[in-house]
């Protein structure tokens, strides 16, 4: 059998398109829109008097959407050429990993699309304050912010983010995991320079709006599936259970989709449904299935019926637990599913990491000389 990536291609192809589709929620829309009155600030002015620069915290678990937001906002905010040269409304930095001063100064040289050179703090913030005004810039954008506080430097960047805020006239955006705020904890003054956080929180089910936002989103990833039959996504049931699944976030919610569109597509399934869904969380969440254990003298038990290959086939299925898999095991049980995950939510799947047009980080990077001793 040869196989070569061309013969995956459209089923992984439709997969992407949910993957990467921006399907449209109240999260979202409160998340853009408070993005779009904090680049709007930099806009404002009354002669030679313009308003101060603000900052502001888009936080969430892994899975909650930070990436799709940010990734949104860009595709709203491309470069453009004019005769004047290239105007850059937004710029996204790439928080290096164990970040340091140094590192954080690079990586935003080489968002705005210049190398760091050796110069002093001041002359260092001064030159991004004017290429931030040369390149029309309106907001900058820190993803993965938490990679500060993973450095030993937490009280130096800080001070040197609050005054670049100060410096540039344009709005700063952190983006990351819960805990970043932190970062403006250690400075009052940065601190008053903030609006209200964004927090991307799961949808809570208990509470009667979130469930129906809960469920209209499900419809709306359904939309996207285009398998022959509907799928029923929304179902109040099926929602709970998929809900379980991904612990209620929504970059879970849609690898789930995602994958189970593959599987459907490459086995002739019409629809997807709660036992692909089950097959797939057993692929993920894999537990002992103690039938596969046979002694060394014993005989398997062969049905002369059914061929080996098929045998092989249905010997390597994921085991569906009914105490730990959400997608069949008894509604009562899914709450405690839920509460598991977490609890623990390094033993379970992450999303990946969406990296649409921005180029990926490396772990072994040198650090930069941008600053004098």
């Amino acid at each position: 059998m040869t196989l070569g990536a061309q013969h995956f291609l459209p089923d992984v192809e439709a997969a992407a398109e949910l993957e990467l589709a921006i399907i449209e929620h109240p999260q979202l829309t409160r998340a853009v829109e408070a993005l779009g009155a904090l680049q709007a600030r930099s806009l404002v002015s009354r002669g030679d008097r313009r308003m101060k620069a603000r900052g502001m915290m888009i936080t969430g678990a892994a899975g909650a959407g930070k990436s799709t937001i940010v990734e949104y906002w860009q595709s709203q905010n491309p470069p453009t050429e004019t005769k004047f040269g290239v105007v850059k409304p937004v710029v996204v930095v790439e928080v290096p990993e164990y970040t340091t001063r140094r590192a954080l100064v690079n990586a935003i040289f080489e968002a705005l699309g210049y190398s760091a050179e050796k110069m002093t703090a001041e002359d260092i913030i001064s030159s991004i304050a004017n290429k931030v005004k040369l390149l029309g810039v309106e907001l900058i954008i820190l993803d993965e912010t938490h990679h500060i506080l993973q450095g030993r430097e937490i009280s130096a960047v800080s001070e040197f983010l609050k005054s670049l805020l100060n410096r540039i006239g344009a709005g700063m955006v952190f983006v990351g995991l819960p805990g970043i705020n932190e970062i403006a904890r250690s400075s009052t003054q940065f601190d008053r320079r903030l609006m209200p956080d964004v927090v991307l929180a799961p949808y809570d089910l208990t509470n009667v709006p979130e469930r129906v936002e809960f469920l209209i989103l499900l419809s709306r990833l359904e939309a996207q599936l285009g398998l022959p039959e509907p799928s029923g996504l929304h179902d109040q049931d099926v929602a709970r259970r998929i809900y379980a699944a991904a612990r209620g976030e929504i970059g879970l919610v849609t690898k789930y989709l995602s994958h189970a569109l593959f599987v459907a597509r490459r086995t002739g399934l019409r629809k997807i449904d709660l036992n692909l869904l089950a097959r797939v969380d057993a692929v993920w969440h894999p537990t002992l299935k103690v039938s596969n254990v046979i002694g060394f003298n014993d005989d398997l038990d062969l049905d002369n019926q059914v061929s080996l290959e098929d045998l092989a086939a249905n010997a390597r299925q994921p085991h569906l637990d009914e105490d730990t898999n959400p997608f069949i095991c008894d509604k009562s049980k899914l709450l405690k599913i839920l509460q598991m995950r977490r609890e623990h939510p390094e033993a379970y799947i992450s999303p990946s990491k969406r990296t649409t047009g921005r180029r990926a980080q490396g772990t072994g990077r040198p650090e930069p000389k941008a600053f004098e001793k």
